[in-house]
């Protein structure tokens, strides 16, 4: 990973957890996971991401049906 993206996600991190300690196995980790599938990388999480759509709907759903009956 390049230099200047591993700080941006140490200070991104930081920012949100200063507690946390980074390692490089939990840097590329996070890479990852922010990663979009159309850069090309080999690794991405599209199938959590399909997962993630269908719980939001779901969620959605509920609150909807819930606050909403009629």
């Amino acid at each position: 990973m390049p230099l200047d993206r591993t700080q941006k996600l140490q200070s991104l991190l930081n920012q949100l957890t200063p507690t946390i300690s980074l390692s490089a196995d939990l840097l590329m980790k996070v890479d990852q996971a922010l990663t979009h599938v159309s850069a090309g990388r080999s690794k991405n999480f599209e199938r959590l991401e399909f997962l993630g759509d269908a719980v939001l709907r779901l969620a959605a759903t509920e609150f909807i049906d819930h606050h909403y009956p009629n």
